[in-house]
C-alpha cells in the first residue's frame, strides 16, 4: 500500500489531498499542522499520526526511513512560501514531493530543488489541476500546431474573498507571492505547454487587484522553462457577489459557480 504524509493537514486544500489518497487506496500514515483543527482527518485516516511541531514530525519521518518503513509520497499544503522547504525537507527523507503550487516565489529557486531531485532520486511533482480541462487541451493543441505563430490569450479569472483573506498569510505578498501567484497560478498551465508567466503587479487595493501576465523567451529563462511565442495578458479581480467563480480563456468557460454577475468597465476599475 502506498504511504502519504501530509504537511498543511488543517488548510483548505488538505482534505481534497485526503481524499485522492483515499481513492488511490493509499494510506496517511502521519500528518502536521502547526494548529489542531484537524478532526477532518478522522473521515479518511483516523489511525493517522499528528503533530503540531515540524520537528517532532520530521523525526517520525526519519524514523521510518531508518526502520525501511518509509512514506512513498509527502503532501504539501503549507503556505506558499514554505514549499521549496518542505520540499526539499520530503526529498532528504527518500520521499516524492506532491507539492500544492507555486512551488517557489523565486524562480531562481527551483536551481536548489532540481539539484536535490537529482542528487536524491526522487521527484517534486505540483498540482495542476486544469491541465486536463478541454479548454486548456484545445489550446496546448493550437500551440502545438503552429510552432513558429504568436498568440493572444486573453484570460479573466473572478472569485469572491472575504476580509479575512487581507488578514491571513494569503494577504501578505512575502508569505503568498500576491495574488498573482496566490490566485492567478491556478488558471495558468505552464507543463506540459512549457509556459513561463513574468507577472508584474499593476496596482494593488483593499478591494481589487489587477495583474498582467506576459509570456516570452529570454537567455534568462531557464531551459527547463523555456515557453514558444506566447503572450497572455489578464485580469484577475475578486468578485463583490459571495459564492462567484468564473474563469474564462479565449471565450470559453472553464469553471462557473452560482452567484456569478457581470462588472461594468467602472466596477472593474474600481
Amino acid at each position: 500500500m502506498t504511504s502519504f504524509a501530509l504537511v498543511g493537514a488543517a488548510g483548505y486544500i488538505a482534505p481534497r489531498h485526503m481524499h485522492a489518497m483515499k481513492a488511490v487506496g493509499g494510506n496517511l500514515t502521519v500528518a502536521f499542522d502547526p494548529k489542531d483543527s484537524v478532526g477532518i482527518i478522522d473521515n479518511y485516516f483516523p489511525q493517522a499520526h499528528f503533530f503540531t511541531e515540524f520537528e517532532r514530525f520530521d523525526r517520525h519521518i526519519d524514523k521510518l526511513r531508518r526502520r525501511s518503513e518509509g512514506v512513498d509520497h509527502i503532501a504539501i499544503c503549507s503556505p506558499n512560501y514554505l514549499h521549496d522547504a518542505h520540499c526539499r525537507m520530503a526529498l532528504r527523507s527518500q520521499a516524492d514531493a506532491i507539492c500544492e503550487k507555486p512551488l517557489v516565489l523565486n524562480p531562481w529557486n527551483l536551481d536548489g530543488l532540481a539539484e536535490l531531485e537529482q542528487s536524491s532520486g526522487r521527484r517534486i511533482s505540483t498540482i495542476l489541476q486544469l491541465r486536463l480541462h478541454p479548454a486548456i487541451e484545445n489550446l496546448r493543441k493550437k500551440i502545438a500546431a503552429a510552432p513558429n505563430s504568436a498568440f493572444g490569450v486573453d484570460l479573466t479569472y473572478i472569485t469572491s474573498r472575504g476580509r479575512w483573506y487581507h488578514v491571513s498569510w494569503k494577504g501578505d505578498d512575502v508569505k503568498s507571492g500576491g495574488v498573482a501567484t496566490n490566485i492567478g497560478v491556478s488558471s495558468v498551465r505552464h507543463r506540459p505547454m512549457s509556459c513561463t508567466f513574468a507577472m508584474e503587479r499593476e496596482r494593488r487595493a483593499s478591494s481589487s487587484a489587477g495583474v498582467r501576465m506576459c509570456a516570452g523567451s529570454s537567455p534568462s529563462t531557464p531551459t527547463m522553462f523555456r515557453p514558444p511565442r506566447l503572450r497572455a495578458s489578464g485580469r484577475f479581480a475578486p468578485s463583490r457577489s459571495t459564492g462567484t467563480r468564473s474563469i474564462s480563456l479565449m471565450g470559453s468557460p472553464i469553471s462557473t459557480c452560482a452567484a456569478t454577475r457581470r462588472f461594468s468597465p467602472a466596477e472593474a476599475s474600481a
